[in-house]
């Protein structure tokens, strides 16, 4: 029999760790990621619930609760969420504490298309599906693939852009190890703030709370060769920097930074292009822009990969008021379905 419990504060999250870890393969969804969203994050109360069978872990929903609403721990910079657990069996349980648990509606953003809990939680609920903004995906075999794929335009501008900085500069990449790691994380932050203030723009870096992810799993993640810091130098100075996250044959580029200069409009495409050479180079075949390509979608050809939004409400008018709230704000998706 399937045991479910509830986790309502930081520490009792953190008590989950050992079989926590043992447990997930989404990055968005992993003990580090979680606990230091609920360490940046005061206003987002723990509500992890935990399945067990025979004092052993087998399921996990990272949720939190955000003024009455039900989401998942973070779910804005997430992406392709989903309980953890294999089970449907164990996905049914942990639908059902839901649904028996207080909330004013349910908003899970940034899914997997076929979460496996949607058939247990939409029961005697009101559910509406929405197609939601998902990530930028580059499907990479080789270089010389990826390019015979663009759009003539793309294909002309990129080589440009790259050659005529090889012209005027001396262009070396590198992925930096752990033994200077924190150095040049350090200059990637820097690098990735004045963008900020150029820009004058909001990132999750900004907030602080992708640093306080960076310090829980910087050391463990490099241990297990997942993170993923490319610096770029023009004539042997550090120029850029693109940050982002192995797993399995995937890259999950998180952000860049570069410094200002007369070249930074071609920085950026040029450390996206750079990197791809590296993926290629380590068989890693799908490059997912998540939140630092958006800018960089097309012209660098990639391909829209969208996610699903939920949205649960117990009665008729819960959902009324929702719709008339999201219509006055001037939002406006695709509905999905019911």
């Amino acid at each position: 029999m399937i045991e479910i419990r509830e986790a309502t504060n930081l520490e009792a999250v953190k008590e989950l760790e050992g079989q926590w870890r043992k447990l997930e393969k989404n990055l968005f969804v992993s003990f580090d990621w979680v606990v230091s969203w609920f360490e940046c994050k005061k206003d987002s109360k723990p509500f992890v619930l935990s399945a067990w069978n025979n004092n052993q872990l087998v399921g996990i929903a990272p949720l939190a609760l955000e003024n009455e609403i039900l989401v998942f721990a973070g779910q804005q910079y997430g992406n392709h969420l989903d309980f953890i657990c294999e089970k449907q069996e164990v996905a049914k349980a942990l639908a059902k504490k839901i649904l028996n648990s207080s909330w004013k509606r349910v908003e899970f953003k940034h899914l997997v298309d076929e979460p496996l809990f949607l058939k247990s939680l939409k029961d005697g609920l009101i559910l509406k599906k929405e197609q939601g903004e998902g990530s930028n995906v580059i499907h990479l075999v080789t270089m010389e693939k990826y390019y015979a794929g663009l759009k003539k335009k793309n294909r002309k501008n990129n080589r440009n852009v790259l050659s005529k900085l090889e012209r005027a500069y001396k262009i070396e990449t590198r992925l930096v190890g752990k033994d200077e790691f924190k150095e040049s994380w350090n200059a990637f932050v820097e690098m990735h703030l004045g963008n900020i203030a150029a820009h004058k723009n909001k990132t999750i870096l900004e907030q602080g709370w992708f640093q306080c992810f960076y310090k829980n799993t910087a050391q463990r993640a490099l241990a297990h060769d997942k993170l993923f810091l490319m610096e770029l130098l023009l004539d042997g100075k550090l120029t850029g920097s693109l940050f982002g996250v192995v797993q399995g044959k995937t890259l999950n580029v998180m952000n860049i930074g570069y410094l200002a200069g007369e070249e930074k409009q071609s920085i950026g495409t040029v450390l996206f292009l750079k990197a791809m050479e590296l993926c290629c180079k380590k068989k890693i075949g799908n490059y997912d822009l998540l939140s630092g390509g958006k800018d960089y979608k097309e012209k660098l050809g990639a391909q829209e990969k969208s996610t699903l939004e939920l949205y649960l409400f117990r009665n008729k008018t819960s959902e009324k008021t929702f719709t008339l709230k999201k219509k006055v704000k001037g939002f406006g998706k695709k509905v999905l379905g019911r």
